[in-house]
């Protein structure tokens, strides 16, 4: 048999993102995977994923996509089903259901970053002084709520509306396959001023994003932001 020296893709594989909930037994973890175009200088852009898939470690809830062929959704108890209406219908951010992540100062290696934990500001604006939106979630695992916005609409089933991630902690395995499947679903994902994100140089620099279910919810969330 001839191997091939030269790799076809470049898997980037997040297998437990949500560590801390199941260090302490609370359901809300998940794995992630995302496949691109092998670049020799390693070096790549977050929109040359091609397939990606996340799923929950606690329920076996899959959601799956390749680039130009469609989202799907598998449950617990259901085979895999395309995702008709992936992303969110919903255009009104007053009747929205957001996921923010609130875990400003969050420091992995002991004590609290108080610097950090002043970038709250950043999404105080959708809650003060006037709250902008109807429903709060908070899971514990950016690749899970991800997820949550992947989903869109799938007979009773619904996801998120949005998520926001503005603590400038995130990694690229805990979203670039995300990034791709929302978008694959008509949804917008950007940084926090509105821009692509595109360039991905290593796996340590962390990002801020917004991730909507379409691009009509993101404006209104940017906008709202922008207020800060």
């Amino acid at each position: 048999i001839e191997v091939s020296k030269k790799p076809e893709y470049l898997l980037i594989v997040d297998p437990i993102d949500g560590s801390t909930n199941l260090k302490k037994r609370i359901e809300g973890s998940a794995f992630s995977i995302a496949g691109l175009k092998y670049k020799k200088d390693k070096n790549f852009n977050a929109n040359d994923v091609q397939f990606a898939l996340i799923g929950s470690l606690m329920t076996g809830s899959v959601v799956m996509g390749i680039k130009g062929k469609g989202v799907y959704y598998k449950g617990i108890f259901s085979k895999y089903e395309k995702i008709m209406v992936s992303g969110s219908k919903n255009i009104d951010l007053s009747k929205a259901c957001l996921e923010i992540d609130l875990d400003f100062g969050l420091n992995e290696a002991g004590g609290i970053d108080q610097n950090g934990a002043k970038g709250i500001n950043k999404v105080l604006p959708l809650l003060y002084p006037e709250r902008k939106f109807k429903h709060l979630r908070r899971i514990g695992s950016a690749s899970l709520e991800l997820m949550n916005v992947c989903m869109g609409d799938l007979g009773e089933i619904s996801g998120v509306d949005a998520y926001i991630d503005a603590r400038n902690i995130s990694t690229p395995e805990n979203w670039i396959g995300a990034k791709m499947l929302i978008e694959e679903g008509g949804g917008k994902f950007t940084d926090l001023d509105g821009k692509d994100i595109t360039n991905v140089n290593n796996m340590t620099t962390p990002f801020s994003y917004i991730a909507a279910g379409n691009h009509i919810l993101h404006k209104k969330i940017l906008d709202s932001l922008k207020l800060r």
